[in-house]
């Protein structure tokens, strides 16, 4: 799916129900207007207090004009599976479904209305942006088509990259977190790395700092959000 340049452009992955911190960075640090346009690269819900929220958010900026490409990640991926297979539901809530759940006000995952449903579903698994290919986790290299891996784009760590099928291109993921010193050293370091991470583990408070990153995709500059929806 190629798209063409629209004013800034921002990429921002693994909110993860923090909904709070969500829109103090897409408000407050990036000022974002309509017309403008963000890339979400997935895990909107679970682990953390609002996952409503933040959805509802999303739907908000949209209704503002703000042009929102969303991409699914491993626990929106989680989530539908649990929904249609009830053996899977465990595994959902254990990931942080529960809190989830809790956020809609309902105890069955069946009970959450279909319109966030329905946007779930229709999430797609990566994006291609100029020379930049935007994805949840990351890329199976081992394939001839490194699009076909939809497994690799959800859950993939520690991606072997191969120069010959990526050439020029950046992959711009999320789903691993990292410390917001490590993302802005991936981003200073010449030559700059074509695997480039921008997860800064909102949700972890305690392990990674607990930073929610934006990424512009013109300038290579980040913009980071400390977590508000938690207090340590």
């Amino acid at each position: 799916m190629q798209e063409t340049p629209h004013k800034r452009r921002f990429a921002i992955s693994d909110i993860h129900g923090c909904a709070r911190t969500f829109k103090r960075l897409v408000k407050h640090k990036l000022n974002i207007r309509p017309g403008e346009t963000l890339y979400l690269l997935g895990d909107y819900i679970n682990r953390g207090p609002d996952a409503k929220g933040v959805l509802d958010y999303i739907f908000k900026l949209e209704q503002k004009g703000v042009i929102i490409h969303a991409l699914r990640g491993n626990h929106e991926d989680l989530f539908l599976k649990a929904l249609y297979s009830k053996p899977l539901r465990r595994n959902f809530l254990l990931n942080g479904g529960d809190v989830t759940l809790r956020s809609f006000g309902v105890k069955q995952i069946e009970d959450i209305p279909e319109v966030y449903v329905s946007y779930l579903r229709q999430l797609g698994y990566y994006f291609e942006v100029e020379d930049k290919i935007l994805v949840h986790a990351g890329l199976n290299f081992q394939e001839k088509d490194i699009f076909k891996d939809r497994e690799a784009m959800l859950w993939l760590k520690n991606m072997t990259l191969d120069k010959k099928k990526l050439g020029d291109r950046y992959v711009i993921h999320g789903h691993t977190p990292e410390s917001k010193l490590e993302i802005k050293r991936q981003f200073h370091k010449t030559p700059r790395p074509q695997l480039l991470n921008i997860d800064g583990g909102c949700v972890y408070y305690k392990r990674f700092g607990a930073r929610l990153c934006a990424l512009n995709l013109d300038t290579w500059a980040l913009k980071f959000s400390k977590n508000v929806d938690f207090v340590s």
